[in-house]
């Protein structure tokens, strides 16, 4: 949506609505493939039973396999010339948990077209707030030159309204204000509630964080894939499993002898116990192997197997991120899984990208607050990434022993995960330390 106007007119407030509800109706989609109950299989028309629905959490292993090689805490670090680096972390970043929070965004970008991070003052100057808005709640709106700026942020939620039960707020963020309206019905007249607030931000107080151009999750290509794979699972393993110990009964009935409550009794202990024994059948059968030709289940068959397992394959070849627990790992040297790692490192580098368009612009939109509240002058940040894997100590040291003299101290570092070397410049003054533990000068 986009607009002319300094300010989003009522009509334009009620189609927001419209527009958010069209999108809600995509994300629960997702999210319930996020969350392991795969819509596809789950909302299926009802069978003749057996009628068993097996989804398989394929896009949440997805998300959360690139989450840990990403986003796990403490791999994305900042640094800047001075001390601003030092204020940011301290006055603001680790009052919001930052780490957790960005990988609480991350998990929601990841699964969605793009998550928001709505950034607002609190109580005390200059306490500033980072809040992490979902897919769902929030709608940015552009104006309509080519370059799209961003003029307005709509952040929709469900509150407490006492004595009404829930009402439902919406706040409008403009680049210089906030208005909060609220509505007690679904479909009624959003009213204003109070007066517009200033905010110091100096822009819309909100950072976008997308991880790729095409607006969808990153699991979204392998649906299909994951709809087939349900299929077979629920299918071909789960019901016919079922279909077997039905049949087994079916033929039991024929067997079982006595009256109706004698052969109702016997026929409920065969069912717990499964256990087949002197029985006949009018006296004539004297082993229940001559009366019933069908006591075993005949194989499933390979075909099944190598079909299921190819679609495994393709799930997450396709989504180009690794199976941790796929068989040819074991047996891979360091530079095989390099190889095997290249595609999800494709797909990570255009991620990070993305992702760090939104926290460049948290940076960005917090010192412009820094600045109008403190005075304090922003200067420029750079972030740093780094993956999450396991470690191979013995080639990291060598190959930082052979770098010395070719690269500064501060890049060889880096090759450390950030479970060895959490704080590079910290590093850095330790070893200075050590170096001159009494700070006696050389040249003296």
């Amino acid at each position: 949506m986009q607009i002319n106007t300094e300010r989003l007119s009522a009509a334009q407030l009620t189609e927001i609505d419209n527009r958010m509800a069209t999108r809600d109706a995509h994300y629960t989609q997702w999210r319930r493939y996020m969350l392991g109950d795969n819509p596809a299989i789950r909302d299926a028309p009802m069978q003749e039973k057996p009628d068993n629905r097996v989804p398989v959490p394929f896009a949440r292993k997805i998300v959360r396999t690139l989450k840990g090689y990403m986003f796990k805490p403490g791999y994305i670090t900042y640094s800047a010339e001075g001390d601003y680096i030092d204020t940011l972390k301290a006055g603001v970043f680790d009052a919001n948990d930052e780490e957790l929070l960005t990988a609480e965004i991350a998990q929601d970008a990841l699964s969605a077209p793009e998550s928001y991070e709505l950034l607002r003052v609190g109580e005390r100057l200059p306490d500033i707030k980072l809040y992490h808005v979902p897919y769902n709640k929030g709608y940015p709106i552009y104006d309509t030159t080519l370059a799209r700026n961003l003029v307005a942020f709509v952040h929709v939620d469900t509150v407490d309204a006492g004595a009404l039960a829930t009402a439902q707020t919406k706040t409008v963020y403009y680049a210089d204000t906030y208005e909060t309206y609220q509505r007690t019905t679904s479909g009624g007249q959003w009213v204003q509630v109070d007066e517009p607030r200033d905010h110091p931000f100096g822009a819309v107080p909100v950072s976008i964080y997308r991880t790729g151009s095409e607006g969808v999750p990153v699991f979204d290509c392998v649906i299909p894939l994951i709809n087939e794979h349900d299929k077979i699972i629920s299918s071909a393993y789960a019901n016919e499993r079922e279909r077997f110990a039905n049949s087994l009964l079916i033929l039991l009935d024929k067997i079982v002898t006595g009256t109706d409550d004698e052969k109702a009794e016997t026929m409920k202990q065969l069912s717990q116990n499964r256990i087949l024994q002197n029985l006949g059948r009018n006296g004539d059968v004297s082993r229940v192997q001559d009366a019933v030709a069908f006591l075993t289940k005949p194989s499933r068959g390979a075909d099944v197997a190598e079909e299921a397992d190819r679609l495994e394959r393709l799930v997450y070849d396709m989504a180009m991120v690794i199976n941790p627990t796929d068989d040819t790992f074991s047996a891979s040297s360091g530079i095989a899984l390099k190889y095997k790692l290249l595609p999800m490192e494709f797909l990570a580098s255009d991620i990070e990208a993305y992702f760090s368009r939104g926290l460049q612009r948290r940076i960005e939109l917090i010192g412009q607050a820094l600045n109008e509240m403190t005075g304090i002058t922003p200067e420029s940040v750079t972030i740093h990434w780094r993956r999450s894997l396991p470690p191979d100590l013995t080639a990291l040291a060598v190959d930082a022993m052979n770098l010395q003299g070719l690269l500064s101290k501060q890049t060889v570092l880096r090759l450390f995960p950030a479970d060895i070397v959490p704080n590079i410049a910290a590093e850095l003054d330790r070893i200075a330390v050590e170096s001159d533990p009494y700070g006696v000068d050389d040249d003296s």
